[in-house]
Parts: structure tokens; C-alpha cells; sequence
């Protein structure tokens, strides 16, 4: 499936074979819903992506409670503890990323048990090798990320 510009629309479009005894699929190039504005349609697009992924067993399905206890897991596993309470956080799945510059670290405030932590808030910095960059994404430009492959979180802490 992609997004292409068709008659000054964008549209989702099927990308694959149609599905033998599919009732509901069309064949391949054949039009999903086309949009005005290019965000709508790649919106849709990741949407329905999301959604055969959760279908395949590919992508944990959506909970509207708590969230994943891989999350809570990985808390922990950092912190040392479970966590006190649990929010959620809405953000968007990049297209692409801009690279803003080299990352040379990070420092953080949290009241985590493990890594050297006491439990109580303290400033955590960790500094990175020349193998890590910053990015945002190339729309929103509100989310920053720090790529690179030698970076870890751990229960120790964020390492690389």
C-alpha cells in the first residue's frame, strides 16, 4: 500500500495482489479513499498499516487501560521499582528524520533505585561516543530522538 498523487489528490492505494477469497480486498493499484491534504491521506496509510500488523500478530494490539506491560517491565528494570502511576502520552510515528547535529549527551532528572541511584531526585548525564546523532522528524518537529546504534537503556542506566 502507498500514498501517490492522483488528479491533484493524494490516495491510499493498494500495493499488494488481491487476496484469494477475500470479500473485502481490491486488487493491486486500485484506489482505498483519496484526500486533499497529503497528511490526511498518510495518516490513513499508517493507520491501516498499524492495523494489518496488529491482525498479524506483528504489533501488540491497542489498549485503551493501561499501557503495555513491556512498558511497566521496562520501567522497572530501569528504575528499580514499579511505577508510582500510569499516564499515557499521545505522539505521531515519524516519516523521516532530520538530523540536527551530533549528540554529545544527556541529562535527565529521576529518583531511580538502580544504577547508582538512592531513590531520590537526582541529575542524571550520560555522554555519547561520536556514533550518536540528533533528529526530529521531519513534520511535527516537536518529538527529538538520539540515534545510534551503540546506545542502551539498561537497568544500570543509559549506556553508549
Amino acid at each position: 500500500m502507498t500514498v501517490e498523487t492522483r488528479g491533484g489528490r493524494y490516495c491510499v492505494v493498494h500495493g499488494h495482489p488481491k487476496k484469494k477469497g477475500s470479500k473485502t480486498d481490491k486488487p493491486k493499484g486500485s484506489i482505498i479513499k483519496c484526500f486533499k491534504d497529503k497528511d490526511k491521506a498518510r495518516k490513513m496509510h499508517t493507520a491501516i498499516v498499524l492495523s494489518e500488523l496488529r491482525a498479524e500478530g506483528k504489533l501488540s494490539p491497542r489498549k485503551k487501560s493501561n499501557p503495555p506491560k513491556v512498558g511497566t517491565k521496562v520501567y522497572k528494570e530501569f528504575h528499580g521499582k514499579s511505577p508510582s502511576k500510569i499516564t499515557s502520552q499521545k505522539f505521531h510515528i515519524p516519516e523521516g528524520f532530520v538530523r540536527l547535529g551530533r549528540a554529545v549527551a544527556i541529562e535527565y532528572e529521576c529518583d531511580k533505585l538502580n544504577g547508582g541511584g538512592d531513590g531520590k531526585k537526582a541529575v542524571y548525564r550520560h555522554r555519547f561516543g561520536r556514533t550518536a546523532i540528533l533528529c526530529c522528524d521531519e513534520k511535527h518537529k516537536n518529538q527529538l530522538y538520539i540515534l545510534s546504534p551503540k546506545i542502551i537503556v539498561t537497568d544500570a542506566g543509559i549506556e553508549g
